[in-house]
Protein backbone atom coordinates (compact mmCIF):
# COMPACT_ATOMS: atom_id res chain seq x y z
CA UNK A 1 0.00 0.00 0.00
CA UNK A 2 2.77 2.50 0.71
CA UNK A 3 4.70 1.72 -2.49
CA UNK A 4 1.30 2.80 -4.54
CA UNK A 5 1.10 5.55 -2.66
CA UNK A 6 4.58 6.17 -3.68
CA UNK A 7 3.93 5.45 -6.58
CA UNK A 8 0.62 7.86 -7.12
CA UNK A 9 2.22 10.79 -5.60
CA UNK A 10 4.99 10.67 -7.37
CA UNK A 11 3.08 10.44 -10.42
CA UNK A 12 1.23 13.40 -9.56
CA UNK A 13 4.14 15.63 -8.39
CA UNK A 14 5.80 14.90 -11.78
CA UNK A 15 2.83 16.30 -13.53
CA UNK A 16 2.45 18.91 -11.33
CA UNK A 17 5.75 20.07 -11.42
CA UNK A 18 6.39 19.32 -15.33
CA UNK A 19 3.37 20.95 -16.21
CA UNK A 20 3.95 24.68 -14.54
CA UNK A 21 7.27 24.86 -15.31
CA UNK A 22 6.25 23.97 -19.26
CA UNK A 23 3.54 26.54 -19.02
CA UNK A 24 6.18 29.11 -17.11
CA UNK A 25 8.59 28.62 -20.06
CA UNK A 26 5.99 28.52 -23.14
CA UNK A 27 4.96 32.20 -21.36
CA UNK A 28 8.57 33.35 -21.29
CA UNK A 29 9.19 32.36 -24.88
CA UNK A 30 5.81 34.07 -25.79
CA UNK A 31 7.73 37.35 -24.61
CA UNK A 32 10.84 36.48 -25.38
CA UNK A 33 10.67 34.70 -28.36
CA UNK A 34 13.73 32.34 -27.49
CA UNK A 35 13.88 29.06 -29.12
CA UNK A 36 15.38 27.07 -26.36
CA UNK A 37 12.42 28.00 -23.75
CA UNK A 38 9.70 26.87 -26.71
CA UNK A 39 11.40 23.48 -26.73
CA UNK A 40 11.67 22.61 -23.47
CA UNK A 41 8.42 24.22 -22.59
CA UNK A 42 6.22 22.58 -24.98
CA UNK A 43 8.29 18.71 -24.50
CA UNK A 44 7.60 19.19 -21.20
CA UNK A 45 4.06 20.45 -21.07
CA UNK A 46 3.25 17.52 -23.65
CA UNK A 47 5.24 14.94 -21.28
CA UNK A 48 3.77 16.14 -17.83
CA UNK A 49 0.39 18.09 -18.57
CA UNK A 50 -0.74 15.79 -21.72
CA UNK A 51 0.94 12.50 -21.59
CA UNK A 52 1.39 11.58 -17.97
CA UNK A 53 -2.26 11.99 -16.84
CA UNK A 54 -3.81 10.02 -20.08
CA UNK A 55 -1.57 7.32 -19.19
CA UNK A 56 -2.82 7.24 -15.92
CA UNK A 57 -6.30 7.64 -17.02
CA UNK A 58 -5.54 4.08 -19.25
CA UNK A 59 -4.16 2.20 -16.13
CA UNK A 60 -7.20 2.90 -14.11
CA UNK A 61 -8.19 -0.23 -12.69
CA UNK A 62 -11.94 1.17 -12.73
CA UNK A 63 -13.78 0.36 -16.69
CA UNK A 64 -13.72 3.34 -18.35
CA UNK A 65 -15.52 3.75 -22.55
CA UNK A 66 -13.43 1.96 -24.81
CA UNK A 67 -13.82 5.21 -27.17
CA UNK A 68 -12.44 7.15 -23.98
CA UNK A 69 -9.94 4.93 -23.90
CA UNK A 70 -8.76 4.48 -27.08
CA UNK A 71 -8.89 8.22 -27.43
CA UNK A 72 -6.91 8.43 -24.41
CA UNK A 73 -3.80 6.33 -25.10
CA UNK A 74 -3.79 7.46 -29.04
CA UNK A 75 -3.14 10.96 -27.55
CA UNK A 76 -0.68 9.87 -25.31
CA UNK A 77 1.45 8.04 -28.09
CA UNK A 78 1.47 11.14 -30.02
CA UNK A 79 2.13 13.79 -27.08
CA UNK A 80 5.17 11.21 -25.80
CA UNK A 81 6.74 10.92 -29.58
CA UNK A 82 6.52 14.82 -29.40
CA UNK A 83 7.77 16.16 -25.98
CA UNK A 84 10.91 13.55 -26.38
CA UNK A 85 10.99 14.82 -29.94
CA UNK A 86 10.95 18.72 -27.77
CA UNK A 87 14.26 17.07 -26.03
CA UNK A 88 15.83 16.00 -28.98
CA UNK A 89 15.53 19.29 -30.82
CA UNK A 90 16.53 21.52 -27.43
CA UNK A 91 19.71 19.07 -27.01
CA UNK A 92 20.82 19.75 -30.67
CA UNK A 93 19.91 23.19 -31.15
CA UNK A 94 21.53 24.42 -27.56
CA UNK A 95 24.80 22.35 -27.03
CA UNK A 96 25.55 21.06 -30.69
CA UNK A 97 24.13 22.73 -33.63
CA UNK A 98 27.47 22.71 -35.85
CA UNK A 99 28.43 18.84 -36.19
CA UNK A 100 26.85 16.93 -38.31
CA UNK A 101 26.53 13.95 -36.52
CA UNK A 102 24.11 15.77 -33.92
CA UNK A 103 21.83 17.05 -36.42
CA UNK A 104 21.53 13.61 -37.78
CA UNK A 105 20.97 11.89 -34.21
CA UNK A 106 18.17 14.62 -33.32
CA UNK A 107 16.63 13.92 -36.38
CA UNK A 108 17.09 9.87 -36.35
CA UNK A 109 15.69 10.16 -33.04
CA UNK A 110 13.13 12.20 -33.55
CA UNK A 111 11.74 9.67 -36.83
CA UNK A 112 12.05 7.05 -34.29
CA UNK A 113 9.84 8.75 -31.78
CA UNK A 114 7.25 9.18 -34.25
CA UNK A 115 7.17 6.02 -36.36
CA UNK A 116 6.73 4.38 -32.79
CA UNK A 117 4.35 6.86 -31.76
CA UNK A 118 1.96 6.04 -35.02
CA UNK A 119 2.48 2.81 -34.12
CA UNK A 120 1.05 3.25 -30.80
CA UNK A 121 -2.11 5.10 -32.41
CA UNK A 122 -2.61 2.54 -34.67
CA UNK A 123 -2.50 -0.29 -31.98
CA UNK A 124 -5.10 1.86 -29.89
CA UNK A 125 -7.57 2.32 -32.58
CA UNK A 126 -7.42 -1.69 -34.01
CA UNK A 127 -6.96 -3.58 -30.64
CA UNK A 128 -10.00 -5.50 -29.64
CA UNK A 129 -8.94 -6.08 -26.32
CA UNK A 130 -8.58 -2.38 -24.64
CA UNK A 131 -6.56 -4.49 -21.38
CA UNK A 132 -3.52 -5.16 -23.99
CA UNK A 133 -3.24 -1.09 -23.64
CA UNK A 134 -1.50 -1.86 -20.45
CA UNK A 135 0.48 -4.28 -21.48
CA UNK A 136 3.80 -3.59 -23.39
CA UNK A 137 4.44 -3.50 -27.16
CA UNK A 138 6.94 -3.85 -29.41
CA UNK A 139 6.22 0.01 -30.97
CA UNK A 140 6.46 0.72 -26.74
CA UNK A 141 9.83 -0.55 -26.22
CA UNK A 142 11.16 1.35 -29.38
CA UNK A 143 9.20 4.30 -28.15
CA UNK A 144 10.49 4.50 -24.80
CA UNK A 145 14.10 3.17 -26.01
CA UNK A 146 14.05 6.19 -28.13
CA UNK A 147 13.59 8.73 -24.84
CA UNK A 148 16.43 6.77 -23.00
CA UNK A 149 18.91 7.84 -25.97
CA UNK A 150 17.85 11.49 -25.41
CA UNK A 151 18.20 11.66 -21.83
CA UNK A 152 21.75 9.87 -21.93
CA UNK A 153 22.64 12.78 -24.70
CA UNK A 154 21.32 15.54 -22.77
CA UNK A 155 22.81 14.38 -19.57
CA UNK A 156 26.42 14.19 -20.80
CA UNK A 157 26.02 17.20 -22.96
CA UNK A 158 24.77 19.28 -19.78
CA UNK A 159 27.22 18.38 -17.55
CA UNK A 160 29.86 19.24 -20.55
CA UNK A 161 28.36 22.28 -20.51
CA UNK A 162 28.08 23.00 -16.56
CA UNK A 163 31.65 21.99 -16.05
CA UNK A 164 32.62 24.86 -18.65
CA UNK A 165 30.26 27.53 -17.84
CA UNK A 166 31.72 26.61 -13.89
CA UNK A 167 35.13 27.14 -14.97
CA UNK A 168 33.92 30.83 -15.94
CA UNK A 169 32.65 31.90 -13.03
CA UNK A 170 36.05 33.10 -11.90
CA UNK A 171 36.70 34.91 -14.71
CA UNK A 172 33.04 36.93 -14.30
CA UNK A 173 31.66 35.31 -17.80
CA UNK A 174 28.84 33.26 -16.28
CA UNK A 175 25.77 32.85 -13.92
CA UNK A 176 26.43 30.96 -11.14
CA UNK A 177 23.06 29.91 -11.36
CA UNK A 178 22.55 28.99 -14.71
CA UNK A 179 25.74 26.93 -14.40
CA UNK A 180 24.19 25.30 -11.91
CA UNK A 181 20.54 24.87 -13.99
CA UNK A 182 22.65 22.85 -16.20
CA UNK A 183 23.77 20.50 -13.62
CA UNK A 184 19.93 20.27 -12.06
CA UNK A 185 18.78 19.99 -15.82
CA UNK A 186 21.67 16.79 -16.44
CA UNK A 187 19.87 15.23 -13.03
CA UNK A 188 16.59 15.56 -14.35
CA UNK A 189 17.69 13.42 -17.43
CA UNK A 190 19.17 10.82 -15.02
CA UNK A 191 16.53 10.46 -13.17
CA UNK A 192 14.42 10.40 -16.11
CA UNK A 193 16.39 7.54 -17.88
CA UNK A 194 16.36 5.25 -14.95
CA UNK A 195 12.54 5.90 -14.30
CA UNK A 196 12.24 4.41 -17.36
CA UNK A 197 14.85 1.13 -16.97
CA UNK A 198 12.60 -1.20 -15.22
CA UNK A 199 9.94 -0.93 -17.93
CA UNK A 200 12.43 -1.19 -20.72
CA UNK A 201 14.61 -4.43 -18.40
CA UNK A 202 11.23 -6.31 -17.92
CA UNK A 203 9.79 -5.98 -21.85
CA UNK A 204 13.27 -7.11 -22.98
CA UNK A 205 13.52 -10.04 -20.57
CA UNK A 206 9.84 -10.75 -20.58
CA UNK A 207 9.58 -9.86 -16.38
CA UNK A 208 6.85 -7.74 -14.79
CA UNK A 209 7.90 -4.10 -14.47
CA UNK A 210 4.67 -3.63 -11.55
CA UNK A 211 6.85 -5.82 -9.03
CA UNK A 212 7.18 -3.95 -5.75
CA UNK A 213 10.99 -3.18 -5.99
CA UNK A 214 10.28 -1.58 -9.94
CA UNK A 215 7.56 0.87 -8.00
CA UNK A 216 9.34 1.61 -5.15
CA UNK A 217 12.44 2.70 -7.79
CA UNK A 218 10.30 4.39 -10.09
CA UNK A 219 8.43 6.45 -7.51
CA UNK A 220 11.83 7.61 -5.90
CA UNK A 221 13.07 8.29 -9.28
CA UNK A 222 10.06 10.32 -10.23
CA UNK A 223 10.35 12.40 -7.28
CA UNK A 224 13.84 13.26 -7.58
CA UNK A 225 13.21 13.70 -11.05
CA UNK A 226 10.52 15.85 -10.44
CA UNK A 227 12.75 17.95 -7.45
CA UNK A 228 15.96 19.09 -9.85
CA UNK A 229 13.61 20.20 -12.43
CA UNK A 230 11.72 22.53 -9.95
CA UNK A 231 14.97 23.28 -8.49
CA UNK A 232 16.05 24.10 -12.06
CA UNK A 233 13.41 26.43 -13.18
CA UNK A 234 11.52 27.31 -10.42
CA UNK A 235 14.24 27.88 -7.93
CA UNK A 236 12.83 29.32 -4.75
CA UNK A 237 14.75 32.67 -3.57
CA UNK A 238 16.67 30.80 -0.96
CA UNK A 239 18.17 28.53 -3.02
CA UNK A 240 18.88 30.42 -5.84
CA UNK A 241 21.07 32.94 -2.86
CA UNK A 242 22.54 29.68 -1.43
CA UNK A 243 24.10 28.85 -5.33
CA UNK A 244 25.26 32.21 -5.59
CA UNK A 245 26.50 32.79 -2.23
CA UNK A 246 28.85 29.66 -2.51
CA UNK A 247 29.59 30.20 -6.00
CA UNK A 248 33.58 30.01 -6.71
CA UNK A 249 35.34 34.04 -5.72
CA UNK A 250 36.10 35.72 -8.30
CA UNK A 251 39.86 36.25 -9.48
CA UNK A 252 41.74 39.25 -8.42
CA UNK A 253 42.28 41.54 -11.33
CA UNK A 254 46.11 40.91 -12.41
CA UNK A 255 48.24 43.76 -11.50
CA UNK A 256 51.38 45.80 -13.16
Amino acid sequence: MAVELLSLVSALVFVAVGATVGAKLLWLAHRTHALPEKMVGGSMLLLSGVAWPLLLLVNLPTSLPGGVLRAAWCVAALAMSSGWSGVYLFTWHVFRPGPGWARTLAFGGIGILFAAGLAGVVRGLTLEDLAQLRTSSTSGLILVLAAEAVYVWTALEAVRYRALLKRRIPLGLADPLVADRFGLWAWTSGFGFASLLPAVIATVTGGDPNTTANRLFVGVCGILCSAALYFAFLPPAAYARFVRENAPAPEPAGGL
